[in-house]
């Protein structure tokens, strides 16, 4: 059978086909093993032990067998189907005088021919892979354990060649490991320069966020194609690339434009807070800052690890600006207080939030507390003291919501809109955008681990749609707000259409070279599987209450002009939010949502108590 027709046969075909060879393989090698002995043996025999050869090919599963790699579990196969038929021949009445010497003759043979039959193709079509395709030369990044196996793994196959090692510690730098020199991070430019590869694949599993941000910056700007690393369990040729292309490939519109000039100008010689900059948005917003050149950058953050990465990253790109790490939480007042007058803050970016919607569906009181009271506090601290500017960052879920982590950003939209209506220094906006691709505990991630892992990925209902953006689009459209903003606007960003998740994950595993297993393609490698929908979860989000979107100085940015509370009314939900936080109150909470959050026909599914 020719070799191009084996990837056109389907799984049971190529079955079917290989326990035929096998069959066929032990009648001819029982043959030739009676030739070199000078016996002779009745054709019923011969056909007998074809038989048997192919029913053993079959059992033993070695017909399953590829003709690309000979793995420890196939030899097995091969060994016991061996040990089979050698047991059946010392059953068979044979009446020769050396049947010893037919027997060890035929299973020699027949023994290296069945192993010749899935080594031999395969080395002849590596062969001719070498000979019409140069290897795809890789540059690992990390020296490690993961890094020297990442190395044999390649070895392996034909696509990718390992040629070096970059590490950032220095005991490493230099050295020759499994065969490759080490390099520094310093010599990228010069190896760039040699042509000495052609991708780069990031070995370090255990690396940061920020550092991870920061390394991909500087390794796009000088061309390099840059791969994630999946899971080292299933890793092969073709999962290792899945990483490899934007996450923008998979929006459903052209991307925005990356540089927006109003923007990057709005910031110039500003001293500027970003709540939350250790997460995915803080960080991006604090990297996108640094092209306005702001007086002072000001990271806060619970986490003091997120804020020792982001604020390691930020020093690095930008050595020569004051940036300042404050560790705490927006809930302190008095501590907000003393930050915007200490470092005479001008504008606030506030994208610290409890986000994930299943843990704030579990922990009501928490996620009133930091995500709508802290809103306020930190709101109420910039009002004070005479901040320019201070941006909400808020969500699509926060429109007509059924879930508390939705309800949360809502009430902290309608208190920032209540405290824009009054007279004051400040100008308050939001910015309300969907789901940001790639961001941490978001679908991206998440069914690219899937992927990796073999499946299956999972998808609550095969009709949820979702609007999606990159990190760097959501930071844009926040700084553009922030510099266009005349107080009390709900910006919104032209998003497109939105896509199925089911969709999103079709998309996912094919970009990664794989098949998506289903009815119609049962020999496919991934399945997606529905799980239901979660508490709370819509099949649909939305973007603004009303059906006007006025427009903008950008074409994909609009902003839409919402309702909000009185002042009387805004100080009555948050003395009720203050008083039922206090008290751990969850049915009072739900009370407070249910009167002043406008929620969907369903209703709200919060489960009080748990």
């Amino acid at each position: 059978m020719p070799f191009g027709t084996l990837k056109t046969i389907n799984k049971s075909q190529k079955n079917i086909a290989f326990c035929l060879l096998d069959g066929a393989i032990t009648a001819a090698s029982l043959l030739a093993a009676v030739f070199f002995s000078e016996a002779s043996v009745p054709f019923g025999l011969v056909l007998f032990i074809a038989v048997l050869g192919a029913v053993l090919s079959y059992v033993t599963r070695f017909s399953t067998v590829s003709t690309l790699k000979f793995e420890a579990g196939d030899r097995t196969r091969l060994i016991i189907f061996m040990l089979v038929m050698a047991g059946c021949l010392a059953l068979l009445p044979l009446a020769y005088d050396d049947v010893y010497l037919l027997e060890t003759g035929f299973l020699m043979i027949c023994g290296g021919a069945l192993a010749g039959s899935r080594l031999l193709p395969g080395y002849f079509l590596k062969r001719m892979n070498r000979i019409s395709t140069r290897p795809q030369r890789v540059l690992i990044y990390g020296a490690g354990q993961t890094g020297r196996y990442l190395a044999s793994k390649l070895r392996l196959g034909d696509t990718f060649v390992p040629v070096a090692y970059i590490d950032d510690d220095m005991t490493l730098q230099n050295a020759v490991i499994t065969g490759l020199n080490v390099h520094s991070r310093s010599d990228i430019p010069k190896l760039v320069q040699k042509k000495a590869f052609d991708h780069i694949i990031l070995a370090m599993p255990a690396m940061s966020q920020a550092f991870r941000i920061q390394l991909l910056r500087e390794l796009e700007t000088l061309g390099c194609s840059i791969h994630g690393l999946p899971d080292l369990g299933v890793m092969d040729e073709h999962n290792l690339t899945s990483n490899i292309a934007p996450n923008n490939q998979f929006l459903n519109r052209s991307p925005l434009d990356p540089v927006l000039p109003t923007a990057v100008s709005g910031f110039r010689a500003q001293n500027i807070l970003v709540t939350g900059a250790g997460g995915t948005i803080g960080l991006e917003l604090c990297r996108q800052l640094l092209a306005s050149s702001p007086d002072r950058l000001v990271l806060l953050d619970h986490s003091e690890l997120a804020l020792v990465e982001a604020y390691r990253m930020m020093t690095s790109l930008a050595p020569d600006l004051e940036i300042v790490q404050v560790l705490g939480t927006v809930c302190d007042g008095k501590a907000m207080s003393s930050l915007m007058s200490d470092y005479k803050i001008n504008v606030v970016l506030h994208a610290a939030a409890y986000k994930h919607v299943s843990v704030v569906q579990q922990n009501l009181v928490s996620g009133v507390a930091n995500n709508v009271l802290g809103t306020n506090t930190l709101a109420q601290a910039a009002r004070a003291a005479g901040v320019a500017q201070f941006i909400l960052i808020s969500s699509d879920k926060a429109v007509r919501p059924t879930n508390a982590m939705g309800a949360t950003k809502r009430l902290a939209e309608l208190l920032v809109q209540a405290l824009a209506a009054r007279p004051g220094p400040t100008k308050f906006a939001i910015v309300r955008f969907g789901n940001v691709l790639g961001s941490s505990g978001s679908v991206l991630p998440l069914f690219t681990d899937q992927i990796a892992r073999g499946g299956p990925v999972t998808v609550t209902h095969p009709n949820v749609k979702r609007y999606f953006m990159t990190v760097e689009e959501a930071t844009g459209l926040v700084l553009l707000a922030a510099a266009t903003s005349q107080g009390g606007e709900v910006f919104v960003l032209d998003m497109g259409e939105p896509m199925r998740i089911k969709t999103l994950a079709q998309k996912m595993i094919e970009s990664a070279g794989l098949k998506v297993k289903d009815a119609q393609s049962p020999d496919g490698d991934i399945e997606i599987m529905i799980t239901g929908l979660r508490p709370g979860e819509k099949l649909q989000e939305e973007l603004c209450l009303t059906e006007g979107l006025m427009p903008t100085q950008h074409p994909k940015v609009f902003r839409t002009q919402e309702e909000s509370l009185s002042e009387l009314s805004a100080a009555r939900v948050l003395s009720d939010l203050q008083a039922a936080v206090s008290t751990r109150n969850e049915a009072a909470l739900l009370s407070v949502i249910e009167r002043w959050v406008e929620r969907p026909a369903e209703g709200l599914h919060v489960r009080v108590g748990e």
